[in-house]
Parts: C-alpha cells; sequence; structure tokens
C-alpha cells in the first residue's frame, strides 16, 4: 500500500529528530563506543496506529538513562571496569598527583 502525504512527512520529520538526538550526544560528549547513537538512527519507522500514524523513534535502552540523568540509586560499588574501559576509551590521562599517590591500572 502507498504510503499516505502525512506517513511521508511524518519519516521525515522522525529522521530529522533521530539526527537532532545524535547530535545532541556528540555535543554533550555524552557517547562513548557510539553504539548509542547508531541505535538512533536505526530502525525509526511510522506506525499505524488506530489513532492514525505515529512516528516511533527507538534506541537502545539505556538512551532514556543518558536522557534523563536516571543513575545506579544509592549504594553499592560503581562498575570500576566499566569505568576503566570509560577512561581508556576517552584518553583521560591519569593525573601527575595521582601517579605518585597510588598506582591505578587502566
Amino acid at each position: 500500500m502507498a504510503q499516505s502525504e502525512l506517513e511521508l512527512t511524518l519519516e521525515i520529520y522522525i529522521d530529522k529528530v533521530a539526527e537532532a538526538m545524535v547530535n545532541q550526544l556528540m555535543e554533550n560528549r555524552s557517547f562513548n563506543t557510539g553504539k548509542l547513537a547508531n541505535s538512533v538512527r536505526n530502525n525509526n519507522k511510522v506506525v499505524d496506529e488506530k489513532d492514525g500514524p505515529v512516528g516511533k523513534i527507538s534506541m537502545l535502552w539505556y538512551g532514556e538513562v543518558v536522557d534523563e540523568g536516571i543513575g545506579r540509586g544509592k549504594g553499592g560499588m560503581p562498575p570500576v571496569s566499566d569505568i576503566k574501559s570509560w577512561i581508556r576509551n576517552k584518553n583521560i590521562p591519569k593525573p601527575a598527583e595521582v601517579r605518585n599517590i597510588i598506582k591505578i591500572k587502566y
């Protein structure tokens, strides 16, 4: 079945919104591997619902966490291996004062 003008316009709009979301991730430097940004670009579609066509933008599950800042909650040790990986991927150097006090291996 051919798409209506509304559905075509909605498709263009959700692609622009998805691109704006990716740009915001890049501007905020809210990315590590790029998987979230790539997931926002994929699988966006127009879905026919009972009230008419609706634009759906999908992304990896943690996109909402990045957007809204929802954390792990209080208590408990953060995942050290994930933090070390993030530090390496961001090319964050070890501060000189830390190098002299403690050995940090990452």
